[in-house]
């Protein structure tokens, strides 16, 4: 931006702009994952009926709102589920990017776990937080097992 005359942006100084710039590095790091599974879910989908719907004189637009979009529902809920795991598990990025700062404005639960015991030594705050954030990862990863094991997925 300077080079172009303006003001440089600070990315990692403003607690405005901090937080979306981990989520563009976030967003960076896992398109691929997730372009992998949405490919997986493409490819599961019968042509059949993209047959059938041009037969029947379906356009782009009801193949992908009546054929592909409905088959990808199972895709787009693990995905889901998916990204919120890893997104509760961010912790290394925050910390080696940022720390949680500037002002704790991109602190994630992990990061306060860590930061609660070893920067407060805090050690039974931060031992009753990990119990509960245990608890809430559990809900994502039981709803995930439970979409494996019935072969939606």
């Amino acid at each position: 931006a300077k080079l172009l005359g303006g003001n440089p942006l600070p990315w990692l100084t403003s607690t405005t702009v901090a937080p979306y710039s981990l989520i563009i590095i976030y967003v960076w790091k896992s398109v691929g994952y997730y372009m992998v599974m949405y490919i997986a879910g493409l490819l599961d989908i019968p042509s059949e009926l993209y047959e059938a719907a041009t037969i029947d004189g379906g356009n782009v637009w009801h193949k992908l709102f009546y054929i592909t979009i409905p088959s990808l529902r199972n895709t787009f809920a693990l995905a889901f589920v998916s990204c919120m795991i890893f997104t509760f598990g961010s912790f290394p990025l925050q910390f080696v990017v940022s720390g949680g700062g500037p002002s704790r404005s991109t602190e994630v639960i992990a990061l306060l776990i860590y930061l609660e015991a070893f920067r407060f030594n805090k050690f039974g705050y931060s031992a009753a937080i990990s119990v509960i954030f245990f608890l809430v990862l559990m809900v994502f990863a039981f709803f995930q097992l439970r979409m494996f094991k019935s072969g939606k997925v």
